[in-house]
C-alpha cells in the first residue's frame, strides 16, 4: 500500500517539509509497521502546460496554451470535449499529451480533463501540485491485522504518535450532517427521500447513505489528481476521484449511485439470489450465488457490496442526483465473493480486513466536506440514513504493576496515559487499595480484530516505548540436576524393538483417520473432539495407536508378507471420566500366512529385561478393545500394576481391510518406565554343580504359566531359573492342561545333599499345589 507523506501531515500539525523521513521510516518499522522501500517523488512541471480545447475534431484536436499564447494540434481523444482542460507537455520542441506515466506512475493512460479557473492558467496552477513528496510502500501482510492503518488518516496518527507531534482533529474537516440512526429499515421523510432495509445483517452491519441533487459536474481537481496518481489510482472526473480521495484519507470506502437509476426510491442489502445477474462498472457480467451480498434498488441488484458498483446505476456525466452510499460488509463474504469472482479491488481490499463499521457516516461526512468546498455540492438539506448497529467502545482495566512487571521497566503514568491518547484511546486513572489502576476505553477503529485484552494495551505502550529502549536480560533461573535415565530406556526401548526385534517405527497423527475406522466398524467412545478442525475427517483424538499401525499394515501388505511396526506416540484416553494425555508405545507384527503367539511373547521378553523387570501375563477380561481375539489376549502386569495389553488380532474385526494373522501390544510407557529399574549386579557363578529337575502337572486353565512359573522360583533361594519345557491340552481334561517345569538349583557355598534336594523338591511341589495343581 502506497502513502504519500504529504498527505499524512495534512492531518497533524507540523510543516512536512521539516520532517525527517529516515527517521519517520525507521521509527514507523520499529513502532507500527513494516515499510518496504520509499522513494522520494519529484515534479518538475517547467515543460508541461495547462491547455484549453478549442475544437475537437475526428482527425484532431486544437488546444490554446494561455501560457505562451500558443495554438497546438494533438492527436484525437475520444474523450476530449471543447472548452475543457488538459495537461499538455512539450518536448524537445514537440507538443504531447501528458499520460500518466509522464508523472511517475505505473498506471497506463492519459490525464483526464482537470478542473481549474481562468486565475491560473498563467502557471500559477502549479503551485496547486507538491513538486516533491516522499511514497512509502507499506507492506499489507504487516498491517492486516490493523484496519485503521488502512488511510492517511490512520497513519497519521501512528506517526504523530511515535514522533511526539500533535495530530489534527478529523471533527473539524467533516460536514456537519444531521444523521437519523434505525435499527434495519429507514422511515422515509423530506430529509431522507430513499428507504433502506438491511436484510442481512450477519453481511451487513451497517449502512449508511447521502441523497444529494444539488450537483454540479466538474471534472479532475488538479491537485487532488496528482495525489490520487501518487498512491496508485486513476483520475476519473471530480466525483469518482473524490470517493476513492476520501477512501485513501480516511481508510472505509464508498460508492456513488446516479439516484435516477433506481426503479424505486428503495434500496435494500441483500444476499443475491441465484438466478440474478449483475453487468459491473468494468463491462463483466456475473452470475451471482446466494452466498453474494448485493445493494438493490427493490427490483434487481445495483451493486456487488464492497467490490464493484453496476454499470446501470453508475456516476455520468448526465448524472443530476446522487446517492452516496458507505457500509461495514462481512469480511469473510467480500474475501470470499472477491476471490470467486477474481476482482480484488481496492474496496474489497480494505472490506477484508475487518474495518470499522462505524467509520461509514464519517467517509460520507469528510466526503460532503470536500465536495462543498470543491464546488461539486451546493448546500445539501438532506440528513444521512444510518441504518444497522452501533458498535461500541470496549473498556479494558490495566494495572500498573502488570504493566511494571511484564516489560520489566517502570513506564511513568504520565507516558502511558500521553500514549494511549495519542493512539485515540481514553484512559482514566484510580486508586484502588493502593494499586494505580488505568481504566482503557478502547476506540471502535481498534476493536475489532485488534484489542481485545489487557496484553494488547500492553503492547501498545511497548511499541511506542520501543523494543530497543528495554535492555535485555536474561532470567534467573536454577538449575536443578536431573536424571535422562527414562529417556534412555526409552531410546533403548526402540533400538531394541528396530534392530532386536526387526521393526519399522511409524510416526502417525493423532487425530482418528475418520474414514478409515468406519471402515473397520470402530467408533471410539469418549473421545476429544476438537471444536474447529481443520478437516471433518480428522477432529477426534486419538484414544490408542493400534488403529493407526493397523492403517499402515494395510498400506503395505500388497507388496510385503510379513510386516513389522511400532510408534511411540500420546494418547488421550478416558481415565475415571476424565482424560489425560499420556505416552504409548505400541506394536504390530502381521503376516498373511501365519503369526505365533509365543514366538512374539519371547521376543518381547527383550524388553522387560532392558528395563530390568518382570512382567506377568494374565488372562484378559471381556472389557478389551475390538481389535483383540478375546480368547488369545493377556493384560500384562508389573507387580501390582497393569501395564498394558498383548494378544492376537481378532479375524473378524480386520476382515474389512486385511487378509492374515496378527499379534499386537499397547504399553503404557509412563508406568512402564515409572518402576524403579536398579542397576544389574553381576554375580560370580557358583563353583558347585547345578541340579535340575523337571516337575509336570495338571493345572486349571484359569492358571497362567507365569504364575506358577513364579511359585517356583519363590520356593527356595537355591533355585535360579524356571523354564516351561512342555504343555498340552486335551479336550477329556476339560478345563485343564498339562505343563512341565524344568528348574534349576545352584547353591554358591556348598554342594547340595541328597535330603536338602528333597527338601526343596517338597517345596516346590506345596508352592504348586496352592493352585490347585495335580502332580503328575
Amino acid at each position: 500500500m502506497k502513502i504519500s507523506v504529504a498527505w499524512i501531515f495534512d492531518f497533524i500539525q507540523s510543516p512536512v517539509d521539516q520532517v525527517d523521513v529516515t527517521k519517520l521510516v525507521h521509527l514507523f518499522n520499529t513502532r507500527s509497521a513494516e515499510i518496504e522501500h520509499y522513494e522520494k517523488v519529484e515534479y518538475d512541471l517547467s515543460s508541461f502546460y495547462l491547455a484549453k480545447v478549442i475544437d475537437a475534431l475526428e482527425s484532431k484536436t486544437i488546444l490554446f496554451v494561455e501560457e505562451v499564447e500558443e495554438t497546438v494540434e494533438l492527436p484525437s481523444r475520444l474523450d476530449v470535449r471543447n472548452n475543457q482542460y488538459y495537461l499538455v507537455a512539450k518536448k524537445q520542441g514537440l507538443w504531447q499529451w501528458v499520460s500518466f506515466l509522464d508523472l511517475q506512475s505505473d498506471k497506463e493512460g492519459l490525464m483526464p480533463a482537470l478542473h481549474v479557473s481562468e486565475k491560473i492558467l498563467d502557471g500559477s496552477w502549479r503551485d496547486l501540485v507538491e513538486k516533491s513528496d516522499y511514497i512509502l510502500d507499506v507492506d499489507n501482510k504487516s498491517i492486516n491485522h490493523r484496519p485503521d492503518l488502512w488511510g492517511h488518516y490512520g497513519i497519521a496518527r501512528e506517526v504523530a504518535s511515535f514522533m511526539g507531534l500533535q495530530l489534527k482533529s478529523l471533527d473539524s474537516m467533516l460536514a456537519q450532517q444531521q444523521v437519523d440512526h434505525f435499527n434495519s429499515v429507514s422511515v422515509v421523510s423530506k430529509k431522507n427521500p430513499i428507504e433502506v432495509t438491511v436484510d442481512s445483517q450477519s453481511g451487513c452491519s451497517r449502512f449508511a447513505g447521502l441523497y444529494a441533487d444539488s450537483l454540479t459536474h466538474q471534472d479532475s481537481d488538479i491537485a487532488k489528481a496528482f495525489r490520487l496518481l501518487k498512491v496508485g489510482a486513476k483520475p476519473i472526473d471530480a466525483v469518482v476521484d473524490l470517493t476513492n480521495y476520501v477512501m485513501f484519507e480516511i481508510g472505509h470506502p464508498m460508492h456513488v449511485f446516479d439516484a435516477q437509476t433506481f426503479n424505486s426510491k428503495k434500496l435494500s442489502v441483500r444476499l443475491a439470489t441465484a438466478k440474478e445477474s449483475l453487468t459491473l462498472l468494468d463491462g463483466q457480467n456475473i452470475a451471482l450465488r446466494s452466498s453474494d451480498i448485493v445493494v438493490t434498488d427493490s427490483k434487481q441488484p445495483v451493486a456487488l457490496a464492497g467490490i464493484m458498483g453496476g454499470q446501470q446505476s453508475a456516476y455520468k456525466k448526465e448524472t443530476k442526483a446522487i446517492y452516496l452510499e458507505a457500509a461495514g460488509f462481512d469480511a469473510a463474504t467480500i474475501r470470499k465473493t472477491a476471490q470467486h469472482f477474481k476482482l480484488r479491488t481496492e474496496a474489497s481490499t480494505r472490506f477484508e480486513k475487518t474495518l470499522d463499521p462505524m467509520q461509514n457516516i464519517t467517509v460520507l461526512q469528510r466526503f460532503v466536506y470536500w465536495a462543498q468546498q470543491d464546488g461539486i455540492l451546493g448546500d445539501v438539506n438532506n440528513s444521512i440514513t444510518s441504518v444497522g448497529l452501533v458498535l461500541k467502545p470496549m473498556t479494558c482495566t490495566i494495572s500498573h504493576a502488570f504493566i511494571k512487571q511484564k516489560v520489566g521497566v517502570d513506564l511513568s503514568s504520565v507516558f502511558i496515559c500521553k500514549t494511549l491518547h495519542s493512539l485515540g484511546f481514553k484512559v482514566e486513572e484510580k486508586v484502588v487499595d493502593k494499586q494505580l489502576l488505568y481504566h482503557v476505553t478502547v476506540p471502535t477503529f481498534r476493536v475489532k480484530k485488534d484489542i481485545e485484552i489487557k496484553e494488547d494495551i500492553l503492547e501498545e505502550l511497548v511499541r511506542m516505548y520501543g523494543f530497543e529502549n528495554i535492555t535485555y536480560k536474561l532470567p534467573h533461573r536454577i538449575i536443578q540436576p536431573f536424571s535422562v535415565k527414562k529417556t534412555n530406556l526409552l531410546s533403548d526401548l526402540k533400538r531394541q524393538l528396530a534392530f532386536g526385534c526387526k521393526m519399522h517405527e511409524v510416526r502417525d497423527y493423532l487425530f482418528y483417520d475418520e474414514s478409515f475406522i468406519q471402515r473397520l466398524s470402530f467408533d471410539p467412545e469418549s473421545t476429544i473432539r476438537v471444536k474447529n478442525p481443520v478437516s471433518e475427517n480428522w477432529r477426534r483424538l486419538v484414544t490408542s495407536l493400534v488403529p493407526h499401525l493397523l492403517k499402515n499394515v494395510e498400506l503395505n501388505h500388497a507388496s510385503k508378507d510379513h510386516i513389522r511396526l511400532f510408534e511411540c506416540n500420546s494418547i488421550w484416553p478416558n481415565k475415571n471420566g476424565l482424560h489425560t494425555e499420556s505416552k504409548s508405545l505400541a506394536g504390530i507384527v502381521f503376516d498373511k500366512q501365519v503369526v505365533d503367539f509365543y514366538d512374539i511373547k519371547r521376543e518381547l521378553q527383550a524388553l522387560w529385561d532392558l528395563l530390568n523387570i518382570e512382567v506377568i501375563f494374565k488372562k484378559a477380561d471381556d472389557a478389551i478393545a475390538p481389535w483383540y481375539d478375546r480368547y488369545k489376549t493377556a493384560e500384562l502386569w508389573v507387580q501390582d500394576k497393569q501395564v498394558g495389553y498383548a494378544g492376537m488380532l481378532s479375524e473378524n474385526f480386520i476382515r474389512p481391510i486385511l487378509a492374515g494373522q496378527g499379534f499386537v501390544f499397547e504399553l503404557d510407557l509412563e508406568t512402564l518406565l515409572s518402576f524403579d529399574n536398579k542397576s544389574t549386579q553381576f554375580k560370580p557363578w557358583s563353583k558347585y554343580q547345578n541340579v535340575s529337575y523337571d516337575i509336570s502337572m495338571l493345572v486349571p486353565l484359569k492358571v497362567s504359566a507365569d504364575m506358577i512359573k513364579s511359585a517356583i522360583l519363590q520356593s527356595s533361594s537355591y533355585i535360579f531359573s524356571v523354564s516351561l519345557v512342555d504343555f498340552f491340552e486335551k479336550e477329556d481334561w476339560q478345563d485343564q492342561r498339562a505343563l512341565t517345569f524344568r528348574y534349576i538349583m545352584s547353591p554358591h557355598d556348598k554342594t547340595l545333599a541328597k535330603k536338602e534336594i528333597e527338601e526343596i523338591v517338597e517345596k516346590v511341589v506345596k508352592s504348586v499345589e496352592k493352585y490347585d495343581a495335580k502332580i503328575r
